[in-house]
């Protein structure tokens, strides 16, 4: 059905924003978190039918608002900084008494960890009208939100969603076709053996202290790219990893393997995070199956790099900061 696809496309492409915008800021990269303000402005506009417009417009470098509709006396502020402090530093700006005293106060959280935020008391010394319960937006809250949308208002939010995230070069469509059939003919020449009990995860606000950390630099911008696709590879191991064998987990340890060696060599890390996927495309380069599917030498590129980048992010490869274990 459309809404399906729909769904599918525009939870692919707000996941793959968040973790964009939280890789960037913790390198201090703020350029797409300007660009996402216009974003959520046309995204909500298109959910709740607002008639939300850029705070700047109005007021270049708007304190503590991004987005406002008079008519609705809305007001919106997005960010990446997932805290307590930060609401109450919104809530304690006096040009909310000032101008906007009749609005409702909204916060669009980026980052992680919204949730706990959700109902708490929050110091609020102008008594702006703000619900903690209802006023508070993650991503999974808004994707529930579109998911309850008709056909007809989902598509409007779809347009959007096309409009500023669409993946250019490879198209989203024929990646989400392409990496369950790259990673199952990986998966088919590796053999489970002397497996951990599981998967382990790094939260998406550590990768850039692990780039730091391991002294990455030119690997970084396809890190960046590509980190996002965690949501998407979770998703596509956990359909191989349903019938109880931890298949995904002969390919992750492969790649550890593959990276202590090279890291016995005394290799350049960057050289050491290339030559990863070199190597596993030339073992996938002549694979027949994948042919069959009409895979072009690009595709196969950016689909194992896209693994590799997952491994980065699940530490089977280079080291945790401060040598975690």
């Amino acid at each position: 059905m459309n809404n399906e696809i729909y769904m599918d496309f525009i939870e692919e492409r707000l996941y793959v924003l968040k973790h964009r915008i939280i890789l960037r800021s913790e390198l201090n990269i703020l350029n797409l978190n300007l660009r996402a303000e216009d974003f959520y402005r046309e995204l909500f506009n298109a959910i709740y039918g607002y008639n939300l417009i850029n705070a700047n417009v109005l007021e270049q470098n708007a304190s503590s608002i991004d987005l406002i509709d008079n008519k609705n006396k809305v007001i919106i502020q997005v960010t990446c900084t997932v805290s307590k402090t930060k609401i109450e530093k919104t809530l304690s700006k006096a040009i909310l008494k000032e101008k906007y005293a009749d609005y409702t106060l909204y916060f669009i959280f980026i980052g992680h960890g919204a949730k706990k935020l959700k109902g708490k008391k929050y110091t609020n010394p102008y008594q702006v009208s703000f619900d903690s319960k209802n006023n508070i937006f993650d991503i999974d809250y808004i994707l529930k939100k579109i998911n309850s949308l008709n056909i007809d208002n989902m598509k409007l939010v779809y347009d959007v969603v096309v409009k500023y995230l669409k993946l250019e070069n490879v198209t989203q469509v024929r990646l989400n076709s392409l990496l369950p059939k790259v990673i199952k003919s990986i998966l088919c020449t590796y053999v489970n053996e002397d497996l951990p009990e599981k998967i382990n995860d790094v939260k998406a606000f550590e990768i850039s202290e692990k780039i730091k950390y391991n002294n990455l630099e030119e690997c970084c911008d396809v890190i960046d790219r590509w980190a996002p696709y965690e949501h998407s590879m979770a998703k596509i191991y956990n359909e191989f990893d349903s019938n109880g064998k931890l298949k995904s987990l002969s390919l992750l340890m492969k790649f550890n393997r593959k990276y202590k060696e090279l890291k016995n060599e005394d290799n350049d890390p960057d050289e050491i995070f290339f030559e990863i996927i070199r190597s596993l495309k030339e073992e996938m380069i002549n694979n027949m199956e994948l042919w069959q599917s009409e895979i072009t030498e690009e595709e196969l590129e950016t689909c194992i790099e896209i693994i590799v980048v997952d491994a980065f992010i699940r530490c089977k490869i280079f080291e945790k900061p401060g040598g975690a274990k």
